[in-house]
């Protein structure tokens, strides 16, 4: 009788120690996918900011061109 409760409490251990390690499996691969995805954020914020900086820049040098302009024609 001893023997099978030992049994017992050993395989639920076992299962215990089992579950725990899919869990901490289960939080390190979520860990991976936020980490992937805020790195995916962070490069398409960067991608945005340049994007707009070059938009800023065609625009200043278009605006300079146009008072160029004027100032030739004026």
């Amino acid at each position: 009788m001893h023997q099978v409760v030992r049994e017992q409490a050993r395989q639920r251990y076992e299962e215990g120690a089992c579950i725990r390690a899919a869990e901490a499996a289960a939080a390190a691969a979520l860990a991976q996918q936020r980490t992937l995805q805020a790195k995916l954020n962070q490069e398409a914020a960067d991608q945005a900011e340049q994007e707009e900086r070059e938009l800023l820049e065609r625009t200043h040098e278009a605006h300079a061109m146009r008072a160029l302009e004027q100032m030739k024609e004026g």
